[in-house]
C-alpha cells in the first residue's frame, strides 16, 4: 500500500482528504484504458480506480500533488512492458 499525503487537501463539501491511499496496482485499475496513447486524463482515471476516489474529486488536486501522484501511477505503469517482446527464448 502507497500513501500520499497532500501538500494542498481535497475538499469535497465537509470532507476533507489529506491522504490518498493506493494498493498494488492490478488488472482491474487499468482494464478499460487505452494504454498506447494514454493521457493525464487516463492517469487521473486509474488514480482514481486505484484510490477510490472519484475522478471529479481528484481533478481538485493541486498541481503539485497531481505530479506526485502520475508519477506514482506512470511507475506502476512503467511495470507493464508493453510493446516488448515477452516470448520465452
Amino acid at each position: 500500500m502507497k500513501t500520499i499525503n497532500l501538500d494542498e487537501p481535497i475538499v469535497h463539501g465537509s470532507e476533507q482528504i489529506s491522504v490518498l491511499s493506493f494498493p498494488s496496482m492490478k488488472a482491474k485499475h487499468i482494464m478499460d484504458m487505452d494504454l498506447e496513447n494514454i493521457k493525464m486524463r487516463a492517469m487521473i482515471e486509474i488514480a482514481s480506480e486505484m484510490c477510490s476516489i472519484p475522478p471529479t474529486i481528484l481533478a481538485e488536486l493541486s498541481i503539485k500533488d497531481t505530479g506526485k501522484v502520475i508519477d506514482y501511477v506512470s511507475k506502476q505503469l512503467e511495470l507493464l512492458e508493453i510493446g516488448e517482446d515477452s516470448q520465452d527464448s
